[in-house]
């Protein structure tokens, strides 16, 4: 008997995580390109302290919506990602990890830089061989690059925040923003509102498969268990 557990909503939750994170981010992209206009040379605005000081609250309240936009954006893929394990822990027998470690994993220092992809990599190949076997859906190696890509390029681009977010304490870059500093961190936004769409995209691609996972059951054997909303609940 399969006890599945809708995950349609879930992973529209983390579509909306999303997107209100990349809206913030266009805001936050604008208000450094503002900033950078206030400390050109030839520009007599930033002579001005009180459109300075505005700017100051402006970037610091933008940060603010932007680290929740971004934590929101952790938790509903978190708990989208454990639900699609889950799913899949009902329609195979031998999974290689447990349902458990798709949210554990992203709290383990190193670890959370392979394990996460490992899980991910599974319920997908798993997703497609199924329906390929079944004649439910085509190969399609674009969902898999996408996949890889995404991930070598969240992972890339954290390390580089990381190691830029070091630089930039050491030399006071925060509290006294230069040119430069101000110039990587548009391209960090960029990257990361990129990264953000393509995770909408990778998300989908699984979704249309799990749904497809899930609908086809000959024998009849298909059940769907009452929605929890505890936080992490599978």
């Amino acid at each position: 008997m399969y006890r599945f557990k809708s995950n349609q909503q879930r992973a529209k939750n983390v579509e909306y995580s999303f997107v209100s994170f990349i809206i913030v981010t266009v805001f936050l992209i604008i208000s450094n390109l503002i900033s950078y206009i206030y400390l050109s040379e030839n520009n007599t605005l930033k002579s001005d302290p009180d459109l300075i000081t505005n700017q100051d609250l402006i970037e610091f309240s933008l940060a603010i919506f932007y680290l929740t936009s971004t934590l929101f954006c952790y938790v509903t893929f978190i708990k989208w990602f454990r639900r699609a394990y889950y799913n899949q822990e009902q329609k195979f027998e031998r999974m290689k990890f447990s349902n458990g470690w798709a949210a554990g994993s992203w709290f383990v220092p190193i670890l959370n830089f392979f394990r996460p992809f490992q899980m991910m990599q599974e319920i997908y190949i798993n997703a497609e061989n199924y329906l390929i076997n079944n004649g439910l859906d085509s190969k399609n190696s674009k969902r898999y690059k996408l996949l890889v890509f995404w991930w070598i390029s969240w992972v890339v681009l954290s390390v580089l925040a990381r190691v830029l977010e070091l630089y930039f304490n050491q030399n006071n870059a925060f509290m006294n923003p230069t040119l430069t500093s101000v110039i990587i961190d548009v391209i960090m936004l960029i990257a990361f509102l990129l990264l953000a769409l393509l995770a909408i995209q990778v998300i989908r691609n699984y979704t249309k498969m799990e749904l497809k996972l899930i609908a086809h059951d000959p024998e009849g054997n298909t059940i769907f268990t009452t929605e929890n909303s505890d936080l992490l609940d599978s």
